[in-house]
């Protein structure tokens, strides 16, 4: 886990805000409204239901950010979404150095003039002498090997020159400035040094996150289950029907009707005609069992 310290200091209760609550909500209610194409390998019905559930899971992932920012703000911090900053070359280049591994805590100027990229930061936090830089991942399934190597390579340089270019841009109170990925289902597969997960997540920021993280998902889940009832509907008539036809043509007697069912007629006394074989064929053949083929 990344290294912290002067977080804000913890709100008494944890709560979802109105505001968060109907962002759930109406997360839900979109998914529900959307229309998706279907899948040909499902009935429609199913194919729907599948595709809104997934929808909602996409979801949830943005509205985490949202959860997080509500907690540090209630907490007094200064908070910004999706903000780019740049991290220099000399620091993307110092992180895969063999200098690296032995001095990690080393901290780089930022160099307007030697900027190497941007880092896509979706929360920035600022509260006294402390601030964080933080990429959230809802963590479901594992990330693309490249995509992740490069994500903690960018984390790990500008961890070297954050703090420096804060106070270039004002904040001259900084003293710690840390930059982490949150995993909130730990199977995104970050490296330990640079990611957040679980209580990591509270103690790095001093704020009950997961508290938060938790009632926002207990809404969607209870708004999701309340529309649940007419996504199941139609699938259930479905298989119902589906089941009935299949129940009818299994209670029919096999041999009155083979044809209904697309079975052939099966013609034991059917005799094979022969094909006519003509003169060449017949010496190629002839040759053949004399070569003992």
């Amino acid at each position: 886990m990344p290294a912290n310290c002067n977080q804000p200091p913890r709100p008494e209760a944890v709560r979802c805000s109105d505001e968060l609550t109907q962002a759930a909500r109406a997360a839900v209610l979109s998914a529900v409204a959307t229309k998706f194409p279907p899948e040909p390998l499902f009935d429609p019905a199913l194919s729907r239901v599948l595709s809104t559930c997934a929808s909602v899971v996409k979801r949830h992932g943005r509205l985490l950010e949202t959860a997080i920012i509500e907690s540090l703000a209630e907490a007094g911090a200064e908070v910004w979404q999706a903000v780019k900053i740049p991290y220099t070359r000399a620091a993307f280049a110092f992180v895969v150095s063999p200098d690296y591994a032995l001095n990690r805590n080393r901290l780089l100027s930022h160099d307007s003039d030697d900027i190497a990229g941007w880092f896509d930061a979706d929360i920035l936090t600022v509260y006294d002498g402390w601030a964080a830089a933080l990429q959230v991942r809802r963590g479901g399934g594992a990330t693309e090997p490249t995509k992740r190597k490069r994500s903690e390579r960018e984390i790990r340089a500008l961890n070297l020159t954050l703090s420096s270019w804060l106070r270039q841009q004002g904040f001259a109170a900084i003293e710690t400035a840390t930059v982490a990925a949150v995993d909130w289902l730990g199977q995104a597969g970050f490296s330990e040094d640079v990611v957040l997960h679980g209580e990591d997540i509270d103690r790095f920021l001093g704020v009950p996150a997961t508290a938060k993280i938790a009632a926002l998902s207990d809404v969607l889940r209870h708004e999701l289950d309340h529309q649940m009832n007419a996504l199941l509907r139609p699938m259930v008539v479905t298989f119902e029907h589906n089941r009935g036809m299949r129940q009818a043509v299994m209670d029919r007697p096999f041999a009155k009707a083979p044809e209904d069912r697309g079975a052939m007629r099966f013609r034991p006394h059917a005799q094979v005609q022969q094909p006519v074989e003509n003169e060449p064929a017949r010496r190629v053949r002839s040759s053949g069992r004399q070569l003992g083929l």
